[in-house]
């Protein structure tokens, strides 16, 4: 039997996009949520192991990863094999080629028909705090919506005057 670990752990706090209390170092809840991943590889010994993260994190962490898992890190943008522009890094134990370019776009992958297999989403995107209610047919609406259709405003709250007439 082969065994094969494959995993990464939240970027959360590695990812450049955390504007306050990035972890530059291999300390923190980030470093906790990889060493999660260290214990799974070191109870289960697999045969083959793959580690994904954010290509953002820090210098020193990528390093540290790259000395606790014993191999180097390889960059990979998703881009070059699916339709999402997505920086990564990866540690992995056997030999892989950086991919070429597919030429895959966001429209190649697009659904133009809903099948049996799929589900349509009918009702609107709402937003944090819309004030959403359910209706009587059981959709939910918001009350922006709701204001927008001319139906009348029904919070239960009466401090709540965003929409009353």
């Amino acid at each position: 039997m082969i065994k094969i670990l494959i995993g990464g752990s939240p970027c959360t706090y590695w990812s450049v996009a955390q504007k306050k209390g990035r972890e530059v170092e291999a300390e923190g809840l980030g470093w906790e949520l990889f060493r999660n991943y260290l214990i799974a590889k070191e109870k289960f010994k697999p045969d083959f192991f793959l580690y994904e993260n954010n290509k953002s994190a820090a210098q020193p962490i990528k390093d540290q990863i790259s000395h606790e898992l014993g191999v180097e890190l390889m960059h990979i943008n998703s881009a070059l094999v699916s339709a999402q522009n997505r920086q990564r890094f990866y540690a992995f134990n056997w030999n892989v080629d950086q991919p070429a370019d597919r030429g895959i776009m966001l429209k190649d992958i697009l659904e133009t028909t809903t099948s049996e297999k799929g589900y349509e989403l009918r009702a609107p995107a709402v937003g944090v705090g819309c004030g959403n209610r359910r209706e009587d047919d059981g959709k939910l609406r918001c009350q922006n919506q709701a204001r927008a259709e001319g139906l009348p405003h029904q919070s239960g709250d009466p401090r709540d005057r965003r929409l009353r007439r």
